[in-house]
């Protein structure tokens, strides 16, 4: 059975995705034992669903306010940035934390064989859901350009 070119490039993008998060890790790694201090990052929890020409994504960001948070799109690289708000303004003695705290910064790469036309997002009780509108690129391959028929 042939696969739809929307779920071959949803492949590709979670391909692309995986591949680049197991580079950061190699990375990060290599600085540690390298004696570098390497930066820790947090990557907040995050959905990504197809549906109906559309990439939907759901990234968990609780406590963060709409006026400390960045959606920018450009060709085909969505990113979010912004900051967790601090759990304590005062000086305290923490004795264990888990939450999330400080900067964030989250990269996506949409399909290569496709454009995003349109995109919205919202941010309501800590999960901001961005919407991308995909558009299916031209093909490029030469096999399916007009031909030249001779007589």
């Amino acid at each position: 059975m042939p696969v739809s070119a929307p779920t071959q490039a949803l492949d590709e993008l979670l391909l692309r995705k995986r591949s680049n998060d197991e580079r950061l890790t190699e990375l990060l790694q290599a600085s540690v034992a390298e004696g570098k201090n390497a930066p820790t990052r947090f990557h907040p929890p995050y959905d990504l669903f197809h549906r109906n020409g559309e990439l939907i994504l759901s990234i968990e960001l609780p406590g963060v306010l709409s006026s400390d948070l960045e959606v920018s799109l450009d060709a085909q690289r969505l990113v979010v940035t912004g900051r967790f708000p601090e759990v304590l303004e005062i000086e305290t003695t923490r004795l264990h934390s888990s939450r999330a705290q400080g900067t964030f910064r989250c990269e996506f790469v949409t399909p290569e064989a496709q454009q995003v036309g349109s995109h919205e997002f919202v941010l309501a009780n800590g999960v901001l859901q961005i919407r991308l509108k995909l558009i299916l690129l031209p093909t490029s391959d030469p096999a399916d350009s007009p031909k030249l028929l001779e007589d």
